[in-house]
């Protein structure tokens, strides 16, 4: 298991894949205060799911038999958090459509927006953004340091003449 880890060390060798890791390791503090929040959301969105949607969940077979994906908070909360990061319509994917008359209906259809809105647009640009702002500090900060040899050589050059 753990001689996968070595692979790791092709990081050392190659630049881009240094500044990859160390894009997601430089600032794991702001990653992880973000992903807490995100469970904090999911788990608000895991209640409303128990208290008023949990009949609309489509059965899933396990190995064991049939399994009902929402049938306390614990199971919405985990279900709530895999489902509805990985699939692209959110939770809704994983429910049964009500019908118009249904006095849910538009309860359901403001929850699944919000839902999708505020895990996986919002949440995951947040992602996306801490990321690519430690890319442009990591490069900026090889640019100065390139700027900086610059000007010493340049200096040093100057002295010489």
């Amino acid at each position: 298991m753990f001689t996968a880890l070595h692979l790791l060390l092709i990081v050392n060798l190659n630049e881009t894949m240094a500044n990859v890791f160390n894009s997601i390791v430089l600032h794991a503090d702001q990653l992880m205060q973000t992903l807490i929040m995100a469970l904090f959301i999911s788990y608000s969105f895991a209640i409303f799911n128990v208290i008023y949607f949990r009949d609309t969940f489509l059965e899933g077979i396990s190995r064991k038999g049939e399994v009902q994906i929402c049938r306390n908070l614990i199971s919405c909360f985990l279900h709530g958090t895999d489902l509805g990061l990985r699939y692209g319509g959110g939770v809704a994917e994983q429910q049964n459509i009500i019908e118009y008359g249904d006095p849910l209906f538009v309860g359901k259809i403001i929850f699944n927006y919000l839902y999708y809105v505020l895990m996986q647009i919002i949440f995951l640009n947040v992602v996306f953004g801490i990321i690519i702002d430690t890319f442009a500090e990591l490069r900026d900060k090889k640019t100065d340091k390139c700027k900086y040899f610059l000007s010493c050589l340049r200096l040093n050059l100057l002295r010489r003449f």
